[in-house]
C-alpha cells in the first residue's frame, strides 16, 4: 500500500523462483515485491501473467492493499489470518513452498468470480471485492456480447472501485476496446468482464498505493488521494461509494469536509477492527502468536489461554478507546476482561460469563496494559522472564526511544546457574552493569523489567522466584543428577525510569500511573497513531503535525476519537511532507 513506485521500477518480468522466494519470506513481503512483481503488466501482449501462482499473487494482494504486513511501529508483520487467507487450505508463507499445479494464470480463477457474479447477479445489488461494499449491478441479463451501455458502465463501475477515483477518459478508452476486443473474440460479454478484472487486477495503480509527490510541500490534497488514505487508515480496505462521492462533490476539500467524513467512517464497525489493527502492531500480537513455553514450567499455558490474553487486550482497548474515556487509562485501570482461563492465572474468581468485567485489587499489583498477561508474555522466554525485554518495550513502545543493539561480537551470555549457587535472575544481570560495552544501553531498561519480577513468564503473579534446574545429559549419563532440584528464591521489584524525575515504582499498577501522566508517554502514543496512519516513521517535517495533534489530544482530555481525528485532518496525513 505504502511502496513508491516511482523511481523504483525494475523493468523485467521476475522468475518463478524469484516469486516463490519473495513470497516465503513472510515478514518484509512488501520490500521483497519490488523486485518480485512487474511494475509494468502489458495485459494487452500477454494475457496471462506468469510470475505468480494464484495464492502467491492473493498474498501480494493481501499484503499491499489490506496493509498486512507493514508494521511501522515496529518491523514488518504477518499475521497468521494473513496466512490462511492467502490460501485457506495450504498456510503456504509458513511453509515456504508452492503446489505446482499452482502454476497458473495468476489471477484468471479469482478474476472470473469478479468477472461473473456482477453479470450474472438476479437481485438488485452486488458485493464487489473483499470489503468493497454494495454497490449498483450494472447490467442484467441476457447481455449480448457487444452491449455498449453496460460494457461502459462496468468498466466505470469496477474501475472506480479498483482504481479508488473514477477512470481518466484515455484510460476507459483504453480499457473498453480492449473488453470489447475480448468479448467479440470469444462472442460473449463475460469474456470482456473476466479479461477487464483481469487487467484491473494486475495494474500497478491497483496494487501500489502512491504517496502524494515528496517534492511538494504541504498544498491542497487530491481529494481522491485523501479518500483513499482515509479508507486504509480507518477501515483497512477501498473508499466506500459515499467517500468516493464526497472526493468528487468537493466534500473532502477542507479539513471540516474531511472531519465530517472521518467522524462518519468511525461510526462504522470497521474502523474498530482496523484499530484493533493498531493496536497488534503496538503491543506485538504477532510475537505471542508464535510463541512457546517450556510444558515442563507453564503446562497450563496453551493456545487457548493465548487467544484469551489477545482477547483481553483487545476489550480493555475497546473499552477506553470507544468509550468516551481518558485513553490514559489503558496504563491504569484496575480491572480487566477476563475468561476463565484468565481468571485461574490471575487467581480470580471464576466470572460469571466470558470475558466479563473483573476488578483488581490493589494487592494484586495489577494495572493496565503492564499487568496483562499479554504484555508479560511477549516480553519473557521460555523458560523465565526478562527484564531487560521488558524494559526494552516500555522504552521502545511506551516512550518511543530507541534503545540500540549490542554491539557486534559482544558476549551477552549470563552467568549459569547451578546447584552450587542459585542466584536470582536479577542478580544474574549485575553483568551487564559491570561491563562498560553493555552498561550504557542496560541501565536504560533493566532498571525498569525488574519492576515486573514478581510476574512470570505467562503473567503469572509469584511471592519468590522459583528457579528450577534440570540435570545435563552428562549428569543423567553419569547418574550424578537424575532429577531436577527447584529453589524459591526473595525477589527485589524496586525499578525505576532513568531520566524521569519521580519515576520509582515496585509494580506494573505504580508505573502504569507514572505513564499515564507523563508528556512523554503521552506524546508516544499520539506517534505510534501517526506512524501506523502514514505507514511510516515521523520526520523532522511531521513535527507541526504532531504536535497540533497532542495539542488537541490533550485539550479534549485524551479522547482518542479525537486523536485520530487530529491525525486524518493533519498535512502530513493528507500531502506528506517534503
Amino acid at each position: 500500500r505504502h511502496v513508491q513506485p516511482e523511481g523504483r521500477r525494475r523493468e523485467h518480468r521476475c522468475s518463478e523462483l524469484q516469486a516463490r522466494q519473495a513470497i516465503a519470506q513472510g515478514p518484509g513481503l512488501a520490500q521483497k515485491v519490488r523486485d518480485a512483481v512487474p511494475a509494468k503488466v502489458t495485459i494487452f501482449e500477454q494475457r496471462r501473467h506468469q510470475c505468480l501462482s494464484a495464492a502467491g499473487w492473493r498474498n501480494i494482494q493481501l499484503a499491499l492493499v489490506v496493509k498486512k504486513d507493514l508494521n511501522p511501529i515496529a518491523e514488518p508483520l504477518q499475521t497468521e489470518h494473513m496466512r490462511r487467507e492467502a490460501h485457506p487450505a495450504r498456510p503456504m508463507v509458513r511453509t515456504g513452498k508452492l503446489p505446482v499445479k499452482a502454476r497458473v494464470n495468476a489471477v484468471s480463477a479469482h478474476s472470473e468470480t469478479l468477472a461473473t457474479r456482477p453479470i450474472r447477479c438476479s437481485g438488485a445489488r452486488i458485493d464487489i471485492g473483499r470489503r468493497g461494499g454494495p454497490v449498483e449491478e450494472p447490467c442484467v441479463e441476457p447481455v449480448p456480447a457487444d452491449d455498449e451501455a453496460c460494457r461502459g458502465r462496468f468498466i466505470r463501475t469496477f474501475g472506480r472501485k479498483a482504481f479508488r477515483r473514477p477512470l481518466t477518459d484515455s484510460e476507459f478508452v483504453r480499457y473498453e476496446a480492449l473488453f470489447r476486443s475480448e468479448a467479440e473474440r470469444e462472442n460473449e460479454f463475460l469474456a470482456g468482464a473476466r479479461i477487464i478484472v483481469e487487467t484491473f487486477l494486475q495494474s500497478p495503480k491497483f496494487l501500489f498505493y502512491a504517496r502524494p509527490s515528496l517534492g511538494k510541500r504541504f498544498g491542497k490534497p487530491d481529494p481522491y488521494q485523501a479518500a483513499a488514505r482515509l479508507s486504509y487508515f480507518l477501515w483497512n480496505t477501498i473508499p466506500d461509494d459515499a467517500l468516493l462521492d464526497a472526493a468528487g462533490s468537493g466534500g473532502l476539500d477542507t479539513s471540516e469536509g474531511i472531519e465530517q467524513a472521518v467522524r462518519r467512517m468511525l461510526r462504522d464497525p470497521r474502523a474498530r477492527e482496523a484499530m484493533h489493527r493498531f493496536l497488534a502492531q503496538w503491543m506485538r500480537f504477532d510475537r505471542i502468536e508464535s510463541i512457546v513455553r517450556d510444558r515442563r514450567i507453564y503446562p497450563e499455558f496453551s493456545a487457548e489461554l493465548v487467544d484469551s490474553m489477545l482477547e483481553e487486550t483487545r476489550r480493555l482497548f475497546d473499552d477506553v478507546a470507544w468509550g468516551n474515556r481518558d485513553f490514559m487509562d489503558i496504563f491504569r485501570s484496575d480491572y480487566g476482561f477476563v475468561s476463565t482461563s484468565l481468571s485461574q492465572l490471575y487467581g480470580l474468581p471464576a466470572p460469571e460469563g466470558e470475558f466479563d468485567r473483573a476488578e483488581f485489587s490493589p494487592e494484586t499489583e495489577r494495572a493496565g496494559l503492564l499487568g496483562q498477561a499479554t504484555f508479560l508474555t511477549v516480553t519473557s522466554k521460555p523458560t523465565e522472564t526478562s527484564p531487560t525485554e521488558r524494559g526494552k518495550f516500555i522504552r521502545e513502545h511506551f516512550l518511543c526511544q530507541i534503545v540500540p543493539p549490542p554491539p557486534p561480537g559482544l558476549d551477552a551470555t549470563l552467568p549459569s546457574l547451578s546447584d552450587e549457587k542459585p542466584i536470582t535472575k536479577r542478580e544474574r544481570l549485575k553483568v551487564h552493569l559491570s561491563n562498560q560495552a553493555c552498561v550504557g544501553c542496560h541501565r536504560l531498561v533493566d532498571p525498569i523489567g525488574f519492576g515486573f519480577e514478581k510476574f512470570d513468564a505467562i503473567g503469572r503473579f509469584r511471592e519468590t522466584e522459583k528457579l528450577t534446574i534440570f540435570p545435563t545429559m552428562d549428569e543423567r549419563r553419569r547418574k550424578v543428577k537424575t532429577k531436577p532440584t527447584e529453589y524459591s528464591l526473595a525477589i527485589d521489584t524496586s525499578g525505576y525510569i532513568q531520566g524521569l524525575e519521580g519515576a520509582e515504582f515496585a509494580s506494573p499498577r505504580e508505573l502504569g500511573q507514572i505513564l499515564a501522566d507523563d508528556p512523554t508517554c503521552r506524546k508516544c502514543v499520539v506517534k505510534q497513531l501517526f506512524r501506523y496512519a502514514l505507514g511510516r516513521p515521523e520526520h523532522e517535517a511531521d513535527r507541526p503535525s504532531i504536535d497540533r495533534a497532542v495539542e488537541r489530544f490533550e485539550a479534549s482530555r485524551f479522547r482518542f476519537e479525537e486523536l485520530i481525528i487530529s491525525i486524518a485532518t493533519s498535512e502530513s496525513f493528507l500531502g506528506g511532507p517534503s
